[in-house]
């Protein structure tokens, strides 16, 4: 994985959500975004005593596996002993692991994309189009009446400056609450460790097309 680097997968138990996904993956996969998308693939696992995670693979490769889901002729692929989970990799970096009591599958749609790099182009694409981009912290959404009802007209920053507009789009993620309190628990701000590898030169091109592994009993 490199740095600003962000997971790009379809592999959901919820068809919805995988049909949604692969939607995106559709269009990460187009000219204009490809350059930032590596489609590596996604190896998806867990230990088979750990119920929930064994359970979410079984789904997940369910739902990945219908024809509705295959872009590009491809489908994810069922990994049913560990030399077939060994051999996703295509070196010998993985001589020590076991892959024993596994239940996993490779969706090779799913992949990695550099979020950085893709969110540089998206702000360079909309300040040619006289798009102003300002940076500044929301402290609350300001409020009025459109027809009758409540909405959101503008925001509130922190420093005491103000902004109104005819359209106002909420994409604060996790921290959404700070905002809309009356979501109450539904969503929730959280944290994740995470650690970045510098890798040299030889290992980057030696690990340029190994999968993300994404293991469903540790979170890891």
């Amino acid at each position: 994985m490199k740095a600003h680097s962000q997971i790009v997968r379809q592999d959901y138990c919820d068809e919805t959500w995988a049909k949604l996904a692969s939607e995106a993956i559709r269009e990460w996969s187009t000219p204009e975004w490809a350059p930032y998308f590596a489609q590596s693939g996604v190896l998806v696992l867990s230990q088979t005593s750990h119920a929930v995670g064994a359970a979410y693979v079984r789904n997940a490769y369910n739902v990945n596996s219908h024809p509705s889901m295959a872009l590009d002729g491809r489908l994810a692929v069922d990994l049913p002993t560990p030399s077939a989970i060994k051999g996703v990799f295509g070196n010998d970096a993985l001589s020590t692991a076991q892959f024993t009591n596994e239940v996993a599958y490779i969706n090779p749609q799913s992949g990695w994309a550099h979020a950085r790099r893709a969110m540089d182009m998206v702000c360079e694409q909309v300040r040619k189009a006289g798009v102003r981009v300002m940076g500044g912290e929301v402290d609350s959404l300001m409020y009025g009446s459109k027809g009758g009802k409540k909405d959101v007209t503008g925001v509130r920053l922190v420093d005491g400056r103000s902004f109104s507009a005819d359209k106002v789009v909420v994409a604060a993620g996790s921290w959404s609450a700070k905002f809309l309190p009356e979501i109450g628990k539904e969503l929730l701000a959280s944290g994740q460790a995470v650690a970045h590898i510098q890798l040299t030169p030889e290992e980057a091109a030696e690990y340029a097309h190994v999968p993300v592994v994404f293991r469903m009993d540790t979170g890891l």
